[in-house]
């Protein structure tokens, strides 16, 4: 009788045996709340999307709250304790997202300059080219608007500010991914400019001279505005001072595309007196062979 009732008993559902060879699933920290108030939205008739606690929110919480820990305290005096407790989230999560901080730190320099370049695109939205002259003219706005942009595109700045005196290995993924790009861009609206003689360290040191103006007024703020508390960094001043730099730029490079043209004319000309005298030394050489028995 004890065996007519175990078999006359309903067999359980709550555990499906899981076919052979079928991966165990493991759901990221965070996932199965997530999961859960994702379907209570859809039972209420909510639209559906990332839950407060899902995956995709929290890499994003960790993200926006990592950039500031890093441009508050950098790199090395930073460390994921102190940024999973800010952004609420348990040190597994960081783990799971990005690997370990340097991998963290990483992943917010390319999300703070990607962020960056959306908001202040150095190429004209429209997909004009314009002359070299607007070119330049709207490189130098963005850059600069971005170097002084205010609450999370600012975090950007100070961290960059920071790599410059301690690099990390972070910032050579950031540069050929990021910076190297937009070098490029530069440099081919300063070659435009100098025309077709110029060689190459002379555009490598007009871009660097362009970038070199802009930085500084944002890395040396604290100086400029104790020398000159009329001189300040508001968004229309910014737009002031790009326009200040793009002209000065133009000027420095008609007067190096001039150098240029002279160098260049200079040079063909000592080549086509060289190839001459060698002409003439021949020639008088044939002369005297010909006189001499």
């Amino acid at each position: 009788m004890a065996a007519a009732s175990r078999s006359s008993r309903k067999p359980s559902t709550a555990g499906t045996p899981r076919t052979p060879g079928a991966p165990r699933t493991q759901g990221a920290p965070g996932a199965a709340s997530g999961g859960r108030a994702a379907r209570s939205r859809a039972a209420a008739g909510r639209p559906s999307g990332p839950a407060p606690d899902s995956p995709q929110r929290t890499r994003e919480r960790l993200l926006a709250v990592a950039a500031q820990v890093f441009a508050e305290h950098g790199f090395r005096d930073a460390t994921v304790r102190s940024i999973c407790s800010r952004a609420e989230a348990n040190i597994a999560a960081v783990h799971y997202h990005f690997g370990d901080k340097q991998r963290l730190y990483a992943a917010v320099l390319k999300h703070l300059h990607a962020r960056a370049l959306e908001r202040h695109p150095t190429t004209r939205p429209d997909g004009e080219q314009g002359s070299p002259a607007e070119r330049l003219a709207h490189f130098v706005g963005a850059l600069l608007a971005r170097l002084f942009d205010e609450g999370e595109p600012a975090w950007l700045g100070r961290i960059m500010a920071r790599e410059m005196i301690q690099p990390t290995a972070a910032l050579d993924d950031l540069v050929q991914e990021s910076i190297r790009p937009q070098c490029h861009l530069l440099s081919d609206i300063v070659r435009a400019l100098l025309g077709p003689a110029a060689d190459e360290e002379r555009v490598r040191l007009g871009v660097m001279s362009i970038v070199g103006q802009c930085v500084f007024h944002h890395h040396n703020r604290a100086v400029i505005t104790r020398l000159f508390p009329q001189q300040r960094y508001r968004p229309e001043d910014v737009a002031r001072l790009a326009g200040h730099i793009t002209q000065f730029s133009l000027a420095a490079l008609g007067q190096e595309r001039d150098g240029a043209r002279k160098a260049h004319g200079a040079k063909r000309a000592h080549g086509a007196s060289g190839r001459s005298g060698t002409r003439g030394t021949a020639a008088a050489r044939s002369t005297r062979k010909a006189r001499d028995p």
